[in-house]
């Protein structure tokens, strides 16, 4: 399946959250004012203009919600939703049907009401609302995405481990990589809590990417510890 709207509007968003001065997000400091009812960033309040494509959330409000998503009792950044054995499928075929597009558009949002801030799902459920022509959808997805992008592009550069990009889910990384217009050259490795993603060639001469992934590692031990 193409991937048109994350290579475009992805990049686009991404470099006007690049004259955005870089800031490492706090987790703490997030986890508290997502929980206070008379903060602006009240995390049921922020979320409810998300899902709308509220376009007028600052850029703080932004990173509060994204990166506060961890703190939600839905977060499982390696869960895999059962409607992915169904959506699968519909994903390999080179063009899609506008029966088959309607399936994926109602699988796709099942699955970002449990992961909201799933990048990848919200480029295919914008390719599948194009053809199906639910504009509502379209254009709050679009103006969600854009804003996830923009919390993502403000955290670093991911030049080195100082300056990570900081992310909630590994998924996110490569999804990264697809708006900057990189590709990865294989080799992943983890660095302290650190990943760092080796890219192929390109005019930029970037050898690689550092991931920041303590949010989706600390949500591991927490399973772990759970189980036992």
């Amino acid at each position: 399946m193409r991937n048109l709207f994350f290579a475009l509007f992805g990049f686009v968003s991404f470099l006007v959250s690049a004259q955005v001065k870089s800031e490492k997000p706090n987790y703490d400091k997030i986890e508290k004012a997502i929980a206070d009812k008379t903060s602006e960033f009240y995390y049921p309040t922020m979320f409810g203009r998300f899902k709308k494509g509220d376009t007028t959330l600052t850029i703080q409000q932004k990173r509060h919600l994204y990166y506060g998503f961890q703190f939600q009792p839905n977060y499982n950044p390696y869960g895999v939703p059962k409607e992915m054995e169904e959506l699968r499928p519909l994903l390999k075929n080179r063009e899609m049907s506008d029966a088959d597009a309607l399936k994926v558009s109602t699988l796709v949002q099942k699955i970002l009401a449990k992961n909201p801030f799933d990048i990848k799902m919200m480029n295919v459920l914008l390719y599948a609302t194009e053809k199906t022509k639910e504009t509502a959808v379209f254009n709050a997805t679009l103006n969600q995405m854009a804003m996830v992008i923009d919390a993502l592009g403000s955290s670093g550069d991911g030049k080195t481990k100082q300056t990570a990009f900081y992310v909630i889910s590994v998924s996110d990384e490569y999804q990264l990589l697809a708006v900057l217009k990189l590709q990865p050259a294989g080799k992943q490795s983890l660095v302290e809590h650190y990943d760092y993603l080796e890219v192929a060639a390109n005019p930029d001469n970037i050898k690689g990417l550092y991931f920041d992934v303590t949010a989706s590692m600390g949500a591991m031990v927490k399973s772990v510890k759970d189980k036992k």
